[in-house]
């Protein structure tokens, strides 16, 4: 830009560089902090909401500190221990999966108990209303970057399984929306 200065370029391309080289940096450098751990970041749940905001035309209010609102690992933290998520630990790299964009949704806080650690098929039934601890629970979950996991589970996407595929699908949906 110093050198478009010295060589008394036109505003326009000068203005025109900048905004391509802003737009770069600023589009890489969003893509590297979210490509790692983004669970303990303090915007990680306001990022969501922000996402959740976009999927909808009158967006309801939702406070920021509202800890019914949780933050959902599809795939637990805890996946190694859990039946149902053995085959987790043959994904290259999946401790960096875990906490990412590409494993968080957000779940009221009895959808989320319901969810707990269990394996995908079980999980989507706490997501989708049709129960698993709750049999009387017959809400789908409100948040439409939630109710996008059923819908492609309940369309046979990805063998109806979270999975490398389904990772990877859902990391593509979220670094597009971001």
């Amino acid at each position: 830009l110093i050198g478009y200065l010295r060589e008394h370029k036109p505003l326009t391309d000068i203005k025109k560089e900048f905004d391509k080289q802003l737009n770069e940096e600023v589009i890489n450098r969003a893509i590297q902090s979210l490509s790692g751990d983004i669970y303990f970041e303090p915007w990680c749940k306001p990022l969501l909401f922000i996402l959740e905001y976009n999927q909808l035309d009158v967006p309801p209010f939702y406070s920021m500190g509202d800890r019914s609102i949780q933050i959902e690992h599809i795939l637990p933290r805890a996946y190694s221990n859990q039946e149902g998520w053995e085959f987790a630990k043959d994904i290259p790299n999946i401790e960096s999966k875990v906490h990412s964009g590409a494993n968080l949704t957000l779940l009221s806080g009895t959808k989320n108990l319901e969810a707990r650690n269990y394996k995908f098929d079980i999980k989507i039934k706490a997501y989708d209303g049709t129960g698993f601890e709750d049999v009387n629970d017959r809400k789908i979950s409100s948040f439409k970057i939630t109710q996008q996991i059923v819908n492609e589970f309940n369309a046979n996407k990805y063998n109806k399984e979270w999975n490398i595929d389904a990772l990877a699908g859902r990391w593509t949906w979220f670094c597009e929306q971001v």
